[in-house]
C-alpha cells in the first residue's frame, strides 16, 4: 500500500469512527471510551503518515502537486493588502495589522508546515 493510500484509509476510518461516536447514546460510556481511544490512535497514525516522505519519485511528484494545490487554497484565505483598503485619511486597515492577521491565519492553517514539507520534497527530488 502506498503512503498516500494508507493516509487516505486512516482518514476515512477517522471519519467513520467520528460518525459512529456521534450516533452513540451519551450513556454508552464503554463504547464511547473505546471509540475515543481509537480516534486518538488514528490521529497519531495520520500525524506519523503525514511526516513520512514517499520514496517513489512519481509518488513524490504527485504529493508535491497535491501539497502545492493545498498551499494555494490555504493562501487564498489571506487578506489582501489591496482589499484591506487604503491607509491614512482614506480609512482601511493598517498594513502591519493586515500582515499580523495573515500571519495568524497562516499559523492556524498550518501554512508553514506545508511549506516546509514542500521544500523537503523539492530537495529530495533535486537530488
Amino acid at each position: 500500500m502506498t503512503l498516500d493510500a494508507a493516509l487516505e484509509e486512516a482518514i476515512a476510518e477517522l471519519f467513520a469512527v467520528n460518525i459512529e461516536l456521534d450516533r452513540l447514546p451519551t450513556h454508552d460510556f464503554d463504547q464511547r471510551a473505546a471509540l475515543q481511544s481509537r480516534l486518538t490512535e488514528l490521529r497519531a497514525i495520520i500525524a506519523d503518515l503525514r511526516t513520512q516522505t514517499p520514496t517513489d519519485r512519481d509518488a513524490l511528484r504527485d504529493r508535491l502537486r497535491r501539497l502545492e494545490t493545498e498551499l494555494k487554497h490555504r493562501l487564498h484565505h489571506r487578506i489582501s493588502h489591496m482589499t484591506a483598503g487604503q491607509t491614512g485619511m482614506g480609512g482601511g486597515l493598517d498594513p502591519e495589522f493586515v500582515h499580523a492577521l495573515n500571519k495568524e491565519i497562516d499559523q492556524g492553517q498550518g501554512v508553514t508546515q506545508l511549506q516546509d514539507e514542500i521544500a523537503r520534497i523539492r530537495t529530495t527530488l533535486a537530488d
